[in-house]
């Protein structure tokens, strides 16, 4: 961990769709990646996991006082559900080649 990076400091993220933008470092996941938000009130910043090579750390700090952040959000929570069929099954002749489809993405009941 770089040492101006601890909970609390707002941030400026350099890189993908949200960069520019200030955000509040709210907590460190176990693989090493910050958890981040905007306050999403303020500027569209939802709850994000960031690498620490893409972002800014501002000599602002903000307290957050009580906060804890639940034990729920780990690096499994963010992961999509990757329960749609593939594509590259080997089908018999005459199969119809459509009756295999993808499932949407649904959030988890918790998310």
């Amino acid at each position: 961990m770089r040492p101006n990076l601890k909970i609390g400091t707002v941030c400026i993220l350099l890189a993908g769709r949200h960069a520019g933008k200030r955000v509040v470092l709210v907590g460190i996941l176990p693989s090493g990646l910050l958890l981040v938000t905007g306050p999403f009130a303020f500027n569209s910043c939802p709850l994000r996991r960031i690498p620490q090579r893409y972002v800014i750390g501002t000599s602002t700090r903000i307290s957050l006082g009580n906060f804890k952040l639940p034990k729920h959000f780990n690096d499994d929570y963010f992961k999509k559900n990757k329960k749609c069929v593939k594509r590259t099954v080997k089908r018999k002749e005459g199969d119809d080649i459509f009756a295999t489809k993808q499932e949407k993405y649904v959030p988890s009941e918790q998310r």
